[in-house]
C-alpha cells in the first residue's frame, strides 16, 4: 500500500521508466520517490546499478512496490546501464532518468499526452530546470529548443531525462552505442541523431523535472572524461554516414556552421593536417553542390564563411582569406551586404582570438 492506495504491478505498463545508477545510495532515493509520486501511475520503474559498491541495492529494496525492478551488472557504463534496462522493460513507452535527476509529479502524464495524441511522433521531449549544487548559482532552464535536426547534428540540446519514446522505434533505431569513447559522456547525443534519422521529434515547452548539477557529473574537469574525444566520435561517425547518405546534399542537411564545428573538432584532438584535409573535402563537396543547387545566398555565404573561419583555426591564414575574398567577390554578397556583415560582426564579438577577430573585421567591417 503506497499513499494509502493499493498498488499491484500492471500486466502491461505504460511506460518504463529506466534508471542506471553507479554508487548513488545517498540520491537515487529521492529519484525513486519522484518517480513514484507521478499523478500517471501506469508504468514500471527498473534500476540497474552498474556495479555499484555502495549500499545502492538496500536503498533500492527498502521500497515494497511491485512496480520497481531491480537488476545488477558488471561495471560498464550507463549506456550499457540503460541497455539492460530496456532490454528488460516491457511498457509501451520508454522514459529515461538519471539517478541524480528528479521528475516532476506530471512528468510522465505529459509526454504520454503528447505521444498519445501525435501518433506520428517517435520522440516527444519537454523541459529540464538545472540546480546547481553550488547555491551561488541560479537555477536556469539551459535548454528549451524546439527540434531542428540541422541543430542537432552541431550539438545536443536535449536533456536525456526530459525524453519519452516508443519502443517500437527501436527495431530501426537499436539501442545506446556502448562504445568506450562515449561512456558515460556523448552516448545520449549519439542515440538521439540516430533515432532521429527514422522518427519525428516534438517538443513540449513545459519544465517537468530537475537537472541536477554536481562535482559527481562527467563534464567537470575533474572527471576524467574525454569529451574532445567523445565529440570527435560522434562528428566523425555521423559526417560519414551523412555523406555516405546524402553525398554533396549534406549541405541541405546541416547547420550553415557544420563546416566549422566539424573542422574544430579535428583541431581539439590535435589533429591539425586531418583537420585541413577535412575542410578542404568540405569545400570540394560544397563547390559540387553550388553548381547544382540554388541555394539561399545568405545560407551560401555563411557556409563559405565557415570554410574561412575553419580554415584559420588549422593555421592556414591564407586559405581563410582565400575564403573571405570569394564571400566579398560573391554576386549575392552586394545584395545582402548589411545583413551579412551584421551577422559576421556578432561572431566577432564572441570569439576569443584576436587574430582572427582583425582578419574578419578587414573583411566586414
Amino acid at each position: 500500500m503506497i499513499n494509502g492506495q493499493q498498488i499491484t504491478m500492471p500486466n502491461d505498463p505504460k511506460v518504463s521508466v529506466i534508471v542506471p545508477t553507479y554508487n548513488r545510495a545517498d540520491m537515487i532515493g529521492f529519484c525513486i520517490e519522484a518517480v513514484l509520486s507521478q499523478t500517471m501511475q501506469d508504468f514500471e520503474l527498473i534500476i540497474v546499478s552498474d556495479g555499484s559498491t555502495d549500499e545502492t541495492e538496500i536503498v533500492v529494496k527498502n521500497y515494497h512496490d511491485p512496480r520497481i525492478l531491480f537488476f545488477e551488472k558488471e561495471n560498464g557504463g550507463q549506456a550499457s546501464a540503460r541497455n539492460l534496462g530496456i532490454i528488460k522493460s516491457i511498457g509501451e513507452y520508454i522514459s529515461l532518468c538519471d539517478d541524480d535527476d528528479i521528475f516532476y509529479p506530471d512528468h510522465l502524464k505529459t509526454l504520454c499526452d503528447l505521444l498519445d495524441t501525435h501518433r506520428d511522433v517517435g520522440l516527444g521531449y519537454s523541459d529540464a530546470i538545472w540546480i546547481y549544487k553550488d547555491a551561488s548559482i541560479k537555477p536556469e532552464v539551459r535548454f528549451s529548443e524546439d527540434f531542428d535536426k540541422k541543430n542537432l547534428e552541431n550539438f545536443n540540446y536535449i536533456t536525456t531525462q526530459t525524453v519519452l519514446f516508443r519502443r517500437s522505434c527501436l527495431k530501426n533505431t537499436e539501442l545506446f552505442n556502448e562504445d568506450p569513447c562515449l561512456r558515460n559522456g556523448l552516448e545520449d547525443w549519439e542515440f538521439f541523431l540516430r533515432f532521429s534519422d527514422n522518427y519525428a521529434f516534438s517538443h513540449i515547452k513545459k519544465v517537468s523535472s530537475e537537472y541536477n548539477i554536481h562535482e559527481g557529473n562527467s563534464f567537470h574537469s575533474d572527471s576524467g572524461y574525454d569529451y574532445n574525444k567523445a565529440f570527435f566520435h560522434v562528428r566523425t561517425q555521423r559526417f560519414q554516414y551523412l555523406t555516405a547518405k546524402f553525398g554533396h546534399f549534406i549541405f541541405d542537411h546541416v547547420d550553415h556552421m557544420y563546416p566549422y564545428h566539424l573542422v574544430q573538432c579535428y583541431l581539439n584532438n590535435g589533429k591539425i593536417n586531418e583537420g585541413l584535409e577535412i575542410a578542404q573535402k568540405l569545400q570540394q563537396i560544397y563547390m559540387t553542390y553550388s553548381k547544382n543547387n540554388n541555394k539561399a545566398p545568405f545560407a551560401e555565404l555563411v557556409i563559405l564563411f565557415s570554410l574561412g573561419i575553419s580554415n584559420f583555426a588549422a593555421g592556414y591564414e591564407t586559405k581563410a582569406n582565400n575564403f573571405f575574398r570569394i564571400i566579398i567577390d560573391h554576386p549575392s554578397y552586394t545584395l545582402i551586404k548589411d545583413q551579412f556583415d551584421e551577422f559576421a560582426n556578432q561572431y566577432v564579438n564572441r570569439i576569443p582570438n584576436a587574430g582572427l577577430k582583425a582578419l574578419l573585421r578587414k573583411y566586414f567591417l
